[in-house]
């Protein structure tokens, strides 16, 4: 089977891009008219713009008003966090990838409030009232909807937790269960109709997609979704990127000790670059002095011009002091610190687990 690379990626996305961003600003402006009807029209328009409303209050909170027929664009709320988020889960749920500046799409994160928002108008009595006024929000909200439960089926067939549950949609089958994938989420990650995946569980087939009961619902093995994906040629494997070179130590995603010291070496870089040239050198020496200097020139060619031993990373006193050199919150830098190796400790148990699992078949 062909692998999927950045020039030959799969497109299983029912829209564009440019259509979610439309969504989302429709979405958002729903939002503001319900703000402007709670207070007012002109106290709601000035939490996204420093320009006065120059129109009548009632022309903003007009039920049949969208935003593209207001002027209220995907240009004026990109820098929220909700459109943000928004669109690293719709990268997430139709490429696989995920923006490491962004928040880990998980239970108790943000996503869990802003799949909630879009639902509300999707599914929610003020996105009603406004359909019977002929407006579309539903229909822009219904998209964003899907965005989210896409991405939701994709954490689960990668075996992490779901950041909604989608109880008291309007479409019963989008109600997640631990115990497997459902039919719409696998259609959803196989970017088919729920009725064609229906077809291929037909036991007649040659090959037919094993299901198995939970309670009324059919589901699917996570493992055989994702075998059944990758015969379908539609399997998309989760990987990262960085939107931004900007360190947050706060929320950073550590997978291991490599990923640690790449943050650190980014993070001290962005630092070389933002003073002056002989605080440069004295931020060096200080480094050094640590046991822990830069190398530029080898990093260069490595890509590691920091490079931290576990031993060194265990040490919560340096970690404090290295933290100070590089203006870091050491209480939160030496937590981080412990977090690495407590993840890389854990990735040495599983793997002793499972070689230990692996000789006792051998026996």
């Amino acid at each position: 089977m062909e692998k999927n690379t950045p020039e030959n990626q799969l497109d299983l996305a029912p829209f564009p891009l440019s259509q979610l961003q439309e969504d989302l600003a429709e979405v958002f402006f729903h939002h503001l008219q319900n703000i402007g009807r709670l207070v007012d029209a002109e106290a709601a328009w000035t939490l996204i713009s420093k320009d006065p409303l120059d129109i009548f209050p009632f022309q903003f909170l007009n039920p049949e008003e969208s935003a593209k027929g207001f002027g209220f664009t995907f240009s004026m709320i990109a820098h929220t966090s909700f459109a943000q988020s928004m669109i690293n889960l719709y990268n997430y749920a139709y490429s696989g990838r995920l923006d490491r500046t962004q928040q880990k799409p998980e239970g108790e994160s943000d996503y869990v409030w802003y799949t909630t928002l879009c639902c509300d108008v999707a599914d929610g009595a003020t996105g009603r009232e406004r359909i019977d006024h002929g407006s579309d929000v539903s229909t822009h909200a219904s998209r964003c909807v899907q965005v989210a439960e896409t991405a939701n089926a994709r954490n689960m067939l990668e075996g992490e937790e779901p950041f909604y549950y989608f109880h008291g949609a309007t479409n019963k089958e989008s109600s997640i269960d631990f115990e497997g994938l459902t039919i719409r989420q696998l259609a959803l990650l196989a970017g088919m109709e729920e009725g064609s995946v229906r077809a291929a569980t037909n036991p007649k087939r040659a090959k037919p997609l094993v299901t198995f009961k939970s309670g009324n619902r059919t589901l699917v093995n996570f493992e055989v979704a994702k075998e059944w994906l990758a015969d379908k040629g539609r399997y998309i494997p989760v990987t990262y990127f960085r939107s931004s070179t900007v360190v947050d130590w706060n929320s950073e995603e550590i997978d291991g000790i490599d990923q640690f010291n790449s943050l650190l070496a980014q993070h001290v870089s962005n630092l070389l670059n933002q003073i002056e040239q002989s605080k440069a050198a004295e931020l060096l020496a200080s480094l050094a002095r640590l046991g822990t200097p830069v190398d530029l020139v080898a990093g260069f060619f490595s890509g590691k011009p920091l490079s931290l031993t576990e031993e060194q990373i265990r040490d919560e006193a340096l970690m404090h002091a290295l933290a100070q050199v590089v203006q870091v919150s050491p209480e939160i830098f030496a937590l981080r610190a412990k977090e690495t190796v407590l993840v890389s400790d854990l990735e040495r148990v599983m793997k002793e687990r499972k070689l230990l699992i692996l000789g006792h078949k051998e026996v």
